[in-house]
């Protein structure tokens, strides 16, 4: 099953969910999938009713944060994540976000999240490098950017490049991932538009030789 099937399939449960028994987890859910999808004002208005309906729920503050990041919207993404951390200050996927948020802006602010993340999952070791990264500004020392395509959360890295008009940033992310996932078509019109293609057959046929190759070593 392809990424969008995957979404699509999200996207017809949680509304079957809502009409039934709408719980909080199916508002996320459904929110975070047209997110993904790229139906931004979709994804926040499933986020905003379903605020109303529970509002201290902790995955919809969550997903808002994500949804108002990809809306272009970081410091109201920033005061949802804080909200979160408010309520759950071992919240990992918050403090990850908002110390790559901040991280990117070169914000000291993150060295304190980061060292939270170290503390909880000592084995990060993309949190470990980003803090030494860190450390390494305030001593105006030079920064090795070459390995930020290893991290977990290197998607959201991408997307936070792109938002800030780093292209060539977040290009050499997507097409790390995309070598990675070749079947993955997020990453494939990710990259056509940061070249500003409307279509990116040179993708596409990389894309379909990677699969093949792959399948001749398996």
């Amino acid at each position: 099953m392809s990424l969008t099937e995957s979404i699509r399939d999200t996207i017809s449960r949680c509304l079957r969910e809502l009409k039934t028994n709408p719980q909080p987890k199916s508002f996320s859910d459904l929110a975070d999938a047209y997110r993904k999808q790229g139906d931004l004002d979709k994804a926040l208005d499933v986020v905003k009713h379903g605020a109303q309906r529970y509002p201290h729920s902790l995955p919809l503050t969550f997903v808002m944060a994500q949804v108002e990041f990809d809306r272009g919207n970081a410091k109201v993404a920033k005061n949802a994540l804080e909200e979160v951390l408010r309520v759950s200050q071992d919240h990992l996927k918050a403090l990850k976000m908002l110390a790559y948020i901040l991280y990117v802006e070169k914000d000291k602010a993150a060295i304190d999240l980061i060292e939270r993340i170290i503390t909880l999952d000592p084995d990060d070791k993309v949190a470990i490098r980003h803090l030494q990264e860190l450390k390494k500004i305030e001593t105006n020392e030079p920064v090795n950017k070459d390995n930020e395509s290893d991290s977990i959360d290197s998607k959201t890295l991408a997307e936070m490049y792109k938002r800030q008009g780093h292209k060539e940033e977040a290009l050499k992310i997507y097409r790390n991932l995309l070598k990675k996932e070749p079947d993955n078509d997020v990453f494939q019109k990710e990259i056509a538009a940061l070249e500003n293609k409307e279509s990116s057959p040179v993708v596409i046929l990389t894309s379909f030789l990677e699969k093949i190759s792959s399948r001749r070593r398996a």
